[in-house]
């Protein structure tokens, strides 16, 4: 979550009726603005995921779109190995062409990004398209028939975009429905749709929150080049006011948080197995937060495994909570609660990593400006990071470099544009994981709004 400041300026945008894609000043091409998510690309059997792709939202419509950029994480850590002494928070990578493989435009406010559960597509959630955006990636290639805006022009290295096909889905189906999106996407989430009764190769189903409680279900289905995600439903009446979806392993169910209550939307899927286009989406049932005072602000949720076990990251109090999804609390439709763990400010995202065959729960507080770490066996806190200005999104990976496997955090640091690089193989013996690297230059708020 922005910080106060930056949500007011958001706020005056959306009322003066900014213009997300105006034809102003084209974002610099290897320039992180603003970066709001982050995914791994797919990893080879027994291998290691090859590139890191990061999503710019433009927050401050200072540019005329956000930007997807794909990082050669190789040549990452062979910078960090010879360039940053082996590492140090100090040490900036700069976003040069051998780290930035391949850059599109892809819309103002990205909110969430997912990789299909082949890898070969990237969805995200913009807000400035009202629709799902999707672009095909290959080997770190980003492909979504980009070209730039004025080619040959003053600006020739302006940053080639998306076009409009890859900027939203099929609406036949839509269309005859009389389906409409017309409010806010903020997340995304993904899987097979054979996973949830339908049959091999069938393809991806592909789940948008919309923030006023809204849930749309997209069919991606095998059709050669130039397919499109089909809008096949459209649910309402979920909690108000959605901060991000999770899909519950093994059960195709979504799970969707909320920042003005305690209860955790539920979403499924009806498959018409005969015809999947008449698919539906249908309400699970609330399931609600108690115990704990208020617990009315909930902006994250994982599941470790497919088990009955999750996490769950409130606002208020500010807390990583562990719930059992199979049990029930002390009142009706009420989650078991477990261990409750105490963390810093404007908590806003959680992550999952494997460091020497240990799992942690990560969490990142962007008004703390700093990185919790849990070790759910040990049911403790067992290390804080600090040197972030603004962290919000992360994932973690491991990287093998002269034999030596260890596993790496990348943050996206919203307040300064950058993205942080965390070695968290220092847990291994009891020690405190730290800052290694930073992704491009730092490019404080002021500078972006001058």
């Amino acid at each position: 979550m922005p910080s106060r400041t930056l949500v007011a300026f958001a706020g005056a945008c959306l009322l003066a009726a900014c213009n997300f894609d105006q034809a102003g000043l084209d974002p610099p091409p290897r320039t992180f603005n603003f970066p709001i998510a982050v995914a791994l690309s797919a990893a080879p059997a027994g291998g290691e995921p090859g590139y890191l792709f990061v999503a710019n939202s433009n927050f401050d419509i200072h540019y005329n779109t956000g930007s997807l950029q794909s990082i050669d994480l190789a040549r990452v850590h062979a910078l960090i190995a010879s360039s940053c002494g082996g590492g140090s928070d100090d040490c900036v990578i700069p976003l040069s062409n051998d780290v930035v493989v391949s850059e599109v435009g892809v819309g103002s406010h990205v909110s969430g990004l997912e990789l299909s559960p082949g890898g070969d597509r990237l969805y995200m959630s913009v807000r400035a398209n009202r629709n799902l955006t999707f672009v095909d990636v290959a080997d770190g290639e980003l492909r979504c028939d980009a070209e730039r805006r004025d080619p040959g022009g003053a600006q020739e290295e302006d940053i080639p975009r998306c076009s409009d096909d890859f900027r939203s889905g099929d609406d036949a189906i839509a269309t005859a429905r009389d389906l409409v999106l017309n409010d806010e996407p903020i997340a995304v989430a993904t899987g097979r749709i054979e996973d949830i009764g339908g049959a091999a190769d069938s393809g991806d189903f592909v789940l948008m929150a919309l923030r006023s409680g809204g849930v749309a279900l997209f069919l991606d289905r095998p059709g050669g080049e130039g397919r499109r995600p089909e809008l096949v439903h459209v649910a309402t009446g979920f909690p108000d006011d959605l901060v991000n979806l999770s899909i519950q392993p093994g059960t195709g169910v979504a799970w969707m948080t909320s920042s003005s209550s305690s209860a955790l939307g539920r979403v499924g899927i009806a498959l018409d197995e005969g015809d999947l286009a008449r698919s539906f989406l249908f309400d699970f049932g609330d399931r609600f937060i108690g115990g704990v005072d208020q617990g009315d602000d909930v902006r994250d949720l994982v599941f470790a495994g497919t088990g009955g076990t999750a996490f769950a990251l409130t606002r208020s109090p500010e807390a990583l909570l562990t719930l059992d999804v199979e049990r029930a609390g002390r009142n009706p439709g009420e989650l078991g609660l477990g261990d409750i763990y105490e963390v810093g400010d404007g908590p806003s995202r959680l992550t999952l990593a494997e460091v020497g065959g240990r799992p942690y729960v990560l969490v990142s507080c962007f008004d703390a400006r700093k990185i919790f770490i849990v070790d759910p066996e040990v049911r403790s806190v067992v290390a804080v990071v600090g040197g972030f200005s603004g962290p919000f999104e992360m994932v973690a990976a491991p990287h093998t470099r002269d034999g030596s496997t260890e596993t790496f955090l990348y943050v996206t640091d919203f307040t300064t544009s950058q993205v942080r690089v965390v070695n968290l193989e220092p847990l291994t013996t009891a020690g405190v994981p730290r800052i290694v690297a930073s992704l491009g230059e730092p490019i404080t708020v002021e500078t972006l709004g001058n």
